[in-house]
């Protein structure tokens, strides 16, 4: 919720912290 908070203005910004969290969970399945 804070990374939406602090990127709320930004959405680039907000794709980027989502696209990494996602590559970051995958190479923790993995």
């Amino acid at each position: 919720m804070a990374l939406i908070l602090k990127y709320g203005n930004d959405p680039s910004a907000l794709d980027r912290e989502a696209a990494k969290l996602k590559r970051e969970a995958e190479n923790t399945g993995n």
